[in-house]
């Protein structure tokens, strides 16, 4: 497995930062490549169909969320167009002195040789959808 990670450092409290993150259907309000969302709902195995900018889908499913200590768990489980598999990611946001931290990470199996790219293409992503996170808290 190989792992893609990004910490973003936010000026907001962590339950305004979870607020934001904590329903499964709301991912298209702060990760830009996503321009849709639908969702079967909200709870532990919920679907989500994403239509990204290019057009391309991904379907998630809703592992797992911890409404005390600010996680959520899901996984990809139709990507046809990734290259990669078994991607399983977490979202989690902690409490530090004067706002939160933004945690995102993901597990996965590249398709590729060199991951490197990969991570990056993910890592940016994450970043993305911080800045994204960030910009909907400072607007609540």
């Amino acid at each position: 497995m190989t792992e893609a990670r990004h910490s973003s450092e936010l000026p907001y409290p962590p339950e305004q930062v979870w607020a934001q993150i904590r329903r499964f259907d709301r991912i298209a309000d702060y990760l830009p490549p996503v321009s849709r969302c639908e969702a079967n709902g909200d709870e532990i195995g919920a679907i989500r169909h994403l239509t990204l900018g290019e057009g391309d889908t991904v379907v998630e499913r809703l592992e797992s969320r911890d409404e005390q200590a600010f996680r959520l768990c899901y996984a990809i489980i139709d990507g046809s167009n990734l290259p990669f598999r078994d991607y399983l990611a977490t979202m989690a946001v902690e409490r530090r002195p004067g706002g939160s931290t933004l945690h995102w990470w993901a597990n996965f199996t590249p398709l590729l040789e060199d991951s490197t790219p990969i991570v990056a293409m993910l890592e940016d992503l994450f970043r993305q959808g911080a800045a994204g996170v960030s910009q909907l808290c400072r607007r609540a």
